[in-house]
């Protein structure tokens, strides 16, 4: 009998857009697919003010605005005893950088007929041309890119360079299931063989060991003419720092959008930690040349880190450094998965923890409509992207905001008040309390946003009929110590 195995993939992908609209709360609302492996403010008084003399809320001509973040005078229940004024909340424009994962195991079967990545395809581009979905600044790439001067397809190994070995031989024999690319002998599990390679004339999806036994099964081994380069991923970050797509507003970024998308083809491996510190380089760049824009990052993936550094440690801390930076940049995370990928799922759910984001949402490809499933993903995000990004208040003409005289409050739609209290950074936001924080600290440099925690965002965003409000010139509340 001769060595054939399936031509199966195990590569890893992340596809997934989020986008988000515009326009936020108001007052009102708000191919060759190769497996190759497995209160007292720090400013005075009541006026906060330094330097002049009007205004009860915020800082006179001339004054300077008093230090953030550092607020002692207030606890649960003090904005209560103190009369402020009012003023609703502005949502941000909001621009979203998809990062999607387009690698080999992408290509494999979903529910209902088709690949994981044709319902993907459906669904980003149904979200894309969703009138809902107008005004949203949408840009993306997709992962793996290939390495500078590696060629497509190789005959040799010093065809391909920095990206070789030319995958010419595999690993046969030892019970092996998948097609695991070799050198020599100390390439392959224990007992099994590195031999040129083919496939089955019988059943394209087998491979099998040139100059084998002939198995009636396989029919004739015929030699690969040309293969791949084993490497050919890209590991720098830069590679991916430059969008297929630049970020702009749909409707009129949605036809480069689509041809994007449909051009692409799954193939190669999985660089998420690359991938990932492009993306976010990317959209910080972005928000530093748009700092009233809320910005995030989507994270598509069907599998665990492949390539590049894999150690899903040093991957979250990239996304907690984009969450945690200045400009912050989130990262969600659609994580396509079955049931049985245990891995995959925790992974996913520690990327967006580290991102800002609590938890990933998950496409179970085994199940349902895999596309419908894609598409309420991303319509999520964008409900809970809108609901918790915010512009900071406006001072009266010629004042300066005190930033320890700032409340958030959301009145949900029976018109119970909640006073959600400041944290000071996304880094301190808990289950618990939830709370709200600026974009940057203002000790440190004027902040232009502010953001929910997830669970005050949750709150906000199950309740529609809701309202988000500042109230002005009262100590900030804080979380009791």
């Amino acid at each position: 009998m001769s060595f054939r195995t399936a031509l199966t993939t195990t590569v890893v992908t992340s596809c997934a857009l989020a986008l988000m609209a515009a326009t936020g709360c108001s007052s009102g609302s708000s191919g060759s697919n190769i497996s190759v492996g497995g209160g007292a403010n720090a400013g005075g008084t009541s006026g906060g003010n330094s330097g002049g003399t009007s205004g009860t809320f915020f800082g006179g001509n001339g004054g300077t605005a008093p230090a953030g973040g550092t607020n002692t005078g207030g606890n649960l229940g003090d904005a209560d005893t103190c009369v402020g004024e009012t003023q609703a909340g502005e949502g941000v424009p909001v621009d979203m950088f998809a990062m999607i994962d387009t690698s080999g195991s992408m290509d494999g079967d979903a529910s209902g007929g088709g690949t994981k990545w044709s319902a993907v395809q459906s669904a980003l581009i149904g979200f894309i041309d969703d009138p809902k979905s107008n005004g949203l600044g949408v840009g993306l790439q997709f992962f793996p890119k290939p390495k500078a001067g590696v060629p497509a397809m190789c005959t040799s190994n010093a065809q391909c360079g920095t990206g070789g070995p030319c995958f010419l031989k595999a690993c046969f024999g030892a019970g092996l299931t998948q097609l695991f690319p070799c050198d020599s002998v100390a390439d392959c599990p224990g007992g099994a063989q590195c031999a040129a390679w083919g496939i089955c004339s019988a059943d394209p999806t087998l491979a099998c060991r040139i100059g084998s036994p002939s198995d009636p099964t396989c029919g004739t081994c015929t030699p690969q003419s040309s293969s791949i380069c084993i490497n050919r991923d890209s590991c720098e970050q830069a590679d991916y720092r430059n969008p297929a797509v630049s970020i702009a507003a749909l409707p009129g970024n949605a036809t480069a959008l689509k041809n994007a998308i449909n051009a692409k083809m799954p193939d190669g491996a999985t660089p998420t930690s690359a991938s990932l510190q492009g993306a976010i380089g990317y959209a910080q760049t972005h928000a530093q040349a748009n700092p009233n824009n809320a910005v995030f990052v989507l994270l598509v993936t069907d599998g665990v880190p492949t390539r590049c550094d894999t150690d899903i440690n040093n991957i979250g801390q990239i996304a907690s450094q984009g969450a945690n930076g200045n400009p912050n940049v989130k990262t969600f995370v659609i994580g396509v998965f079955g049931p049985g990928d245990a891995m995959g799922t925790a992974n996913a759910n520690a990327i967006a923890q580290a991102g800002g984001t609590d938890t990933a949402y998950i496409v179970d490809p085994s199940a349902g409509n895999v596309s419908q499933q894609f598409f309420d993903a991303l319509e999520k995000i964008r409900g809970q992207q809108l609901s918790c990004e915010f512009l900071i208040p406006k001072p009266p003409p010629g004042e300066q905001l005190n930033y320890n005289q700032v409340n958030v409050e959301f009145t949900n739609g029976q018109g119970g008040t909640t006073t959600i209290p400041f944290v000071g950074s996304a880094a301190s936001c808990d289950a618990q309390n939830g709370g709200w924080y600026y974009d940057t600290d203002p000790l440190v440099s004027p902040p232009t946003k502010i953001s929910l925690c997830p669970t005050s965002c949750g709150m906000v965003e199950a309740d529609p009929a809701g309202a988000v409000d500042y109230k002005l010139g009262c100590g900030t509340v804080t979380v009791p110590k």
